[in-house]
């Protein structure tokens, strides 16, 4: 069975769901521990489709270790600025909710609404960097990308026939 590391973006949203009900129903040290646990769950789906992409493309080699998440976002920086920045500030979030207790980091702010706009920020880029299907873009295609997609096969065909 293959793993989609896209999940955990899933996983994220739906423990930041969890955190929120108990903080309603006041229990904030349970509450933390979901919103500390999303923001982990967030970076990772963002760090390992990220590498998995450079990966894809010949552009980097992981080596497995602690040095791939520098590393990830070195070419990451080149390759997407917005994931690059992404990266950058939910890797300070997660090291923050992993290893501080208390949390110092003044930038890190574990209310529900902050925790939100990072994991929205996650997602937005795992959607952007995750491929998607071929039938799954047909079925959510714009009147204006329909245009150019004819347009382009139209082109296409022209080329080629000149070709011939």
């Amino acid at each position: 069975m293959s793993f989609s590391w896209d999940t955990y973006i899933v996983i994220a949203d739906e423990l930041k769901q969890i955190g929120d009900n108990l903080l309603a129903n006041h229990n904030s040290d349970h509450a933390e521990a979901a919103f500390r646990s999303s923001i982990s769950r967030s970076y990772y789906a963002l760090f390992r489709l990220s590498r998995d992409y450079l990966e894809k493309r010949s552009i980097y080699l992981p080596s497995h270790s602690g040095a791939d998440h520098r590393k990830v976002k070195k070419y990451m920086k080149i390759e997407d600025y917005q994931i690059f920045t992404t990266l950058v500030d939910l890797s300070r979030w997660r090291t923050a909710c992993d290893y501080d207790n208390p949390i110092t980091d003044p930038t890190v702010n574990l209310n529900p609404d902050d925790v939100l706009f990072q994991i929205a920020r996650a997602t937005n880029d795992v959607n952007r960097i995750t491929p998607v299907s071929y039938t799954h873009l047909r079925a959510n295609e714009t009147p204006e990308h329909l245009v150019c997609r004819l347009l382009l096969e139209k082109k296409k065909r022209k080329t080629k026939k000149k070709e011939v």
